[in-house]
């Protein structure tokens, strides 16, 4: 079964509204630098019936996907990445 694994990221919002994630940290675990974001993608989420976006990621010298859920009727947005259960 996979799962959402909520986690805390800092991000860079540029003028433009791109947004890029720079790190990310797990609840009780250290920081990790993206070193490289290699794809953005926008969709639907069949799951929450809102909006979120995939990015395609670096960290190290591994590949990862992270998601950006986007605001919706009085939630935040909120990252997470994707672990089985």
């Amino acid at each position: 079964m996979v799962c959402r694994k909520y986690i805390s990221v800092v991000a860079d919002y540029a003028v433009d509204g791109t947004v890029r994630p720079v790190s990310i940290m797990f609840e009780d675990g250290p920081a990790f630098r993206v070193d490289r974001v290699i794809s953005a993608t926008h969709m639907s989420s069949t799951k929450t019936d809102g909006e979120e976006t995939r990015y395609y990621v670096r960290i190290g010298d591994r590949e990862h996907y992270l998601f950006f859920e986007d605001a919706r009727e009085g939630k935040a947005s909120r990252w997470f990445v994707q672990s089985t259960a």
